[in-house]
């Protein structure tokens, strides 16, 4: 998706602070690409720096995740099958609506990871009851609101 830049004109006209994001150093709007300007005091300090602002900034807030061994995933993948493709009872049943790409993705997990007598209904129901355990204390909390 990047697009390469042939023309000599658009190669100056081309500004790595706008690349990077680097807010500090952009150049102004009102300055014209093709006619030299004079930089201004907030410019002539910023002339020959690349980046102002610290490394650490531009780092991913949590650190990059360790492999997991296959012994793990394989762990996680019983921890998934209990929560979600275990087949619960449902015993007084109502129609829900979803979209049908949204079934076919589930199809396919319950296909491939599911037992033959799991189903997309006991997926959802299943899906729908941990939702609403993980969220209970807050949507205890926004009723009150």
């Amino acid at each position: 998706m990047s697009k390469k830049i042939n023309n000599t004109k658009e190669s100056e006209q081309f500004n790595i602070e706008d690349f990077i994001g680097n807010k500090k150093s952009k150049v102004s709007e009102q300055s014209q690409p093709d006619a030299p300007s004079e930089p201004n005091d907030e410019e002539a300090g910023a002339e020959n720096t690349i980046a102002t602002e610290p490394i650490e900034d531009n780092l991913p807030s949590q650190p990059t995740k360790k492999p997991l061994s296959s012994k793990q995933r394989r762990a996680n993948l019983l921890d998934y099958q209990q929560t979600f493709l275990s087949v619960p009872k449902i015993s007084d049943r109502k129609t829900v609506f979803i979209s049908n790409e949204l079934r076919e993705r589930i199809v396919s997990i319950v296909r491939r990871f599911g037992t033959e007598k799991s189903s997309v209904s006991g997926f959802i129901e299943n899906l729908v009851i941990h939702h609403l355990e993980e969220y209970s204390e807050d949507i205890e909390n926004w009723k009150k609101l």
